[in-house]
């Protein structure tokens, strides 16, 4: 269904005694956000009371869903929420028309839970969003279900266009270009079109295969890696961006 379709199938909803749960389920990466706030936006639109409840927001703790002792499989499907918690403080509150929530958020910074206070009304469009939605436990409690079906290679092609925008924005590549151009004596005024275009063209198709086999291979081996070590990875490729920021600006300001 698309994006327009969805939306009228919601908006011909009449507001009942309680709010109306839309669950939006799929893969991690398959464009689930990026639809909720589409989806959101235009509910909106057209005077509709919407609340999103990302379930990424309502995790455990590190602790209680990594080095647990169980497979890690296990760890993803039944230790990332308190399942039994939400379903309590959340989908049959929702069904019995509770305006006032109480659920537990996940504070990143401090990997700590704290309690989130939400208030809405009978006549609101909760739209969830999260992965495993239609678990046994959950399921039942859905008045309406999207699965936002994403292919692995459609999610490479998303990879591959970020990491292309994240090369033609970034000034340190733009200068680098420049300095290798004019070490090569190809800065001169006696260029012509043509070999401006070529060198140009060569550059941009050079760039863009080293890319497309970097995202290929970061999409070949990303699902094999375990969560943990994806966030150690993020932190260290962090620290060291931070690190080269540092460094650059430190070299800056003793040339000033």
């Amino acid at each position: 269904m698309s994006l327009l379709e969805v939306t009228k199938t919601l908006c011909a909803h009449d507001p009942n005694d309680r709010p109306f749960i839309v669950g939006i389920d799929g893969l991690g990466g398959a464009g689930k956000t990026t639809f909720v706030k589409k989806l959101s936006r235009e509910l909106k639109n057209r005077h509709r009371e919407v609340m999103v409840l990302p379930l990424d927001d309502y995790i455990v703790e590190t602790k209680k869903r990594y080095e647990t002792g169980y497979e890690e499989w296990y760890e993803y499907y039944y230790l990332q929420w308190d399942i039994r918690l939400l379903e309590t403080e959340l989908f049959k509150k929702l069904r019995n028309n509770s305006t006032d929530l109480t659920l537990p958020y996940y504070d990143r910074a401090t990997d700590t839970i704290m309690p989130k206070h939400i208030h809405l009304t009978s006549s609101t469009i909760v739209l969830i969003e999260g992965v495993f939605l239609q678990r046994d436990e959950w399921r039942d409690y859905f008045d309406y279900v999207l699965f936002i079906d994403c292919s692995r290679p459609n999610l490479r092609i998303g990879t591959f266009f970020v990491l292309k925008e994240i090369l033609f924005t970034n000034p340190v590549t733009i200068l680098s270009f420049m300095a290798i151009f004019s070490g090569l004596g190809l800065a001169t005024t006696g260029a012509t079109a043509v070999n401006s275009f070529s060198l140009v063209l060569g550059v941009f198709l050079g760039s863009a295969l080293w890319w497309l086999l970097l995202s290929s291979l970061a999409g070949a081996v990303e699902h094999r890696m375990k969560k943990r070590s994806l966030h150690v990875i993020h932190r260290v490729s962090g620290l060291m961006l931070l690190g080269f920021g540092v460094w650059s600006l430190g070299n800056w300001l003793m040339g000033v």
